[in-house]
């Protein structure tokens, strides 16, 4: 457990091993591996902040119920981190096929972390009441899952601002599994993109949130 008054930790990303291949944004998981996004491996942050005794409320519906944007020109700029994640079905000869860098389009792993990023800074273009976020750093990595022929993704976002950032890590998990299925669709048309999920976000008048440990949704 952290120390009171102790810093929190400045990034939620998990140190690949020496022996990563090709990108140092993949990661090959072995059975005999702790998964990696379990949230006991992949996060180390603050106990969760006390529940909010307010009850909970629609903030993008007005006392009318019209859709509104919330004003946040009151609220001052905090630190706010966010991690999400999502899985892609791809199947064992695809997956073959992007461990090998052998798809016909090219190396799906690191076009897919272009378009997760560039997916993130599109954020409020994409969902029409997010705010402008400047992020201050956006990381995607993935793992194959050999025994589920699956490319697992994740991305942290992170800004300091008074608006969190759930959404921009949501949305860049969501692009790069969208680019992953586009660049294999040669191969199958099987592919699923399942399990989009915020995994934790830290920061903001809600404070921390990690969401509890359990089987990995297929």
């Amino acid at each position: 457990a952290e120390e009171p008054g102790a810093a929190a930790p400045s990034t939620f990303r998990v140190p690949l091993s020496d022996s990563a291949p090709r990108q140092a944004h993949l990661l090959l998981v072995h059975p005999e591996q702790p998964n990696p996004f379990a949230p006991s491996v992949y996060l180390a942050m603050r106990p969760p902040a006390a529940p909010m005794t307010e009850t909970p409320t629609l903030s993008h519906v007005d006392d009318q119920g019209q859709a509104r944007m919330v004003d946040i020109s009151h609220k001052a700029s905090t630190a706010r981190t966010a991690v999400a994640a999502c899985r892609v079905l791809v199947g064992a000869e695809a997956l073959h096929l992007i461990r090998e860098n052998e798809i016909r389009k090219g190396d799906v792993l690191t076009v897919s972390n272009v378009a997760g990023v560039l997916g993130a800074k599109q954020t409020s273009r994409l969902l029409p009441l997010c705010h402008d976020v400047v992020l201050q750093n956006v990381e995607i990595e993935f793992e194959l899952d050999e025994a589920s022929g699956a490319v697992d993704i994740r991305a942290i976002t992170k800004t300091v601002g008074p608006t969190g950032v759930e959404m921009e890590a949501l949305t860049a998990v969501t692009v790069a599994a969208l680019t992953v299925y586009d660049m294999c669709k040669s191969v199958t048309k099987e592919i699923e993109i399942t399990a989009v999920r915020l995994l934790a976000k830290s920061g903001g008048r809600s404070g921390d949130y990690r969401r509890p440990s359990g089987p990995r949704n297929n």
